[in-house]
């Protein structure tokens, strides 16, 4: 009977420790899935009025032309303004035509229907556009 009591104690212990470690693992799943208070409110806000009259420059230099002593670098631009955007990336890209927003995500079409994807993330306001990534200068 006393090895009875003696195994009876480690088994409910054990159920103890796992139903711990089990509630510890579902509180931080659950907490790391909420959302921020702020970046909630920011998210409500319409992207398209957040960039509108915007410029921003991308926050790596690319080779944009030649010069007389070779490659010349400056930053690429994206100018957004009452739903049409100017995007300048090089001599001979980019494109100029209409976007419209969804949540954080822009879709812009050029003149030439060219589609171009985008995100613009307001706590940081960082914009990737294209795949690059630009910094509000404004």
């Amino acid at each position: 009977m006393k090895n009875q009591k003696g195994f009876i104690v480690p088994i409910l212990l054990g159920i103890i420790v796992l139903l711990v470690i089990g509630g510890a693992i579902y509180v931080y799943k659950t907490k790391k899935a909420e959302t921020p208070a702020g970046i909630v409110s920011s998210l409500n806000q319409n992207t398209c009025e957040l960039i509108n009259n915007s410029i921003f420059n991308s926050v790596e230099k690319y080779i944009v032309g030649m010069g007389p002593n070779g490659p010349v670098k400056d930053s690429f631009r994206v100018i957004f303004k009452d739903g049409r955007f100017e995007w300048l990336e090089a001599e001979v890209g980019g494109g100029n035509g209409i976007y419209t927003c969804n949540g954080s995500d822009i879709q812009g079409k050029t003149d030439t229907n060219m589609i171009v994807l985008g995100n613009y993330l307001l706590d940081k306001k960082i914009l990737t556009w294209n795949g690059i990534k630009y910094q509000k200068t404004n």
